[in-house]
């Protein structure tokens, strides 16, 4: 049983007692509780997006003004310096003539 069921029950057997005070205090505690359950929810999430960041960060090398993902031997990319630099996002780069282009910020690299 979840703690929002617990205090549900709770509060419909004070109720059946006839407590009003008691039931007012206990279906406002039980809105609390769901709000503290969203909150949670949602720090849940944002860790689990902070982790992957992280995990994204450590992963990338930087070599030639772009980024790429993994080691020498089966590397990703490459990256837009830029766009990870100011955004966090990972755009990946484009061949275009004797450069790498980034559609996503116009910026250009040399290869």
């Amino acid at each position: 049983m979840s703690i929002i069921t617990n205090a549900k029950e709770i509060a419909d057997l004070v109720k059946k007692l006839g407590n009003v005070d008691l039931y007012r205090k206990i279906v406002e505690l039980e809105g609390e509780i769901i709000e503290l359950s969203g909150q949670n929810n949602h720090l849940v999430e944002r860790t689990r997006e902070l982790e992957q960041a992280l995990k994204t960060k450590e992963a990338l090398v930087f070599s030639k003004n772009v980024y790429w993902l993994g080691g020498e031997e089966s590397r990703d990319g490459p990256y837009c310096q830029r766009c990870y630099d100011v955004t966090g996002k990972l755009v990946r780069l484009q061949p275009w003539d004797n450069q790498w282009a980034c559609f996503e910020c116009k910026h250009y690299y040399d290869r």
